[in-house]
């Protein structure tokens, strides 16, 4: 994560997916928010999972991308030989 772009982009969407989570969890009434050590255990787990989401979400999108790239180029070469 070493690039600044990815930063810019990735990490708003883990927090996004965090936050979801931590939004589903309190809809589906899975903890008694008033207590502490249920609700931090809960956050700690939505945290967890919406980065594993987020993670997987942005690995996607990248490989979508990269195969996006890799597959025109060589079509166009493809069409460039037919011709000839």
């Amino acid at each position: 994560m070493a690039n600044r772009v990815l930063i810019v982009f990735v990490y708003p969407v883990l927090f996004l997916f965090s936050v979801l989570i931590q939004y589903l969890f309190i809809l589906g009434e899975l903890y008694h928010p008033k207590m502490l050590d249920q609700w931090l255990m809960w956050t700690i787990i939505a945290s967890i999972c919406g980065n594993m989401l987020g993670i997987a979400l942005v690995a996607w999108l990248g490989r979508f991308s990269d195969s996006a790239r890799l597959v025109r180029p060589a079509r166009l070469e493809e069409g460039r030989n037919r011709r000839r």
